[in-house]
């Protein structure tokens, strides 16, 4: 009936160095979008993508952590344990994660862009000579695209 009310406290020390860990892997999470945004700057859009699935991520860990560990109450230890892991985490290692995945995110996204420009190159020499055909077509029905305005969408007088 009272086992809610027992104090265990190696069960409370696994919670905190639990939470402790959870802290540093969101401090890690949080490295990795900011060294995607070191790599190649996002729009608006991305960054607001980006901020949102940092913070889904981070409540994710923190709460699944809190769960298991802690069952679910949220006592002082869990949110020190939680926040001097971050707070460790930015001031020792942050600086080398950071430096490992800048690095690595710059190196992929210039395979990408070299490997989408060979793909862009190999398409536009696949269609050239589809394109001289194409053309060709237009001339021969009289179909120019110049003539294709709002006034030939709109429907007729008469017609449906």
């Amino acid at each position: 009936m009272f086992d809610a009310m027992i104090v265990s406290n190696s069960r409370d020390f696994l919670a905190f160095a639990a939470l402790f860990v959870c802290g540093q892997c969101t401090g890690v999470v949080f490295d990795i979008f900011r060294a995607m945004r070191c790599a190649k700057a996002p729009g608006r859009r991305t960054l607001a993508l980006q901020d949102t699935l940092l913070c889904a991520i981070g409540f994710y860990i923190f709460s699944l952590a809190a769960d298991t560990f802690s069952g679910g109450e949220l006592r002082w230890y869990v949110f020190a344990g939680f926040i001097l892991g971050a707070v460790l985490y930015f001031l020792c290692e942050s600086r080398l994660v950071l430096s490992f995945f800048s690095k690595l995110f710059i190196f992929v996204f210039r395979i990408f862009s070299k490997v989408f420009g060979l793909l862009k190159t190999s398409a536009i020499f696949c269609t050239k000579p589809f394109l001289a055909f194409y053309e060709k077509i237009l001339k021969k029905t009289a179909f120019s695209p110049k003539k294709f305005n709002k006034k030939s969408l709109q429907a007729d007088e008469n017609g449906l």
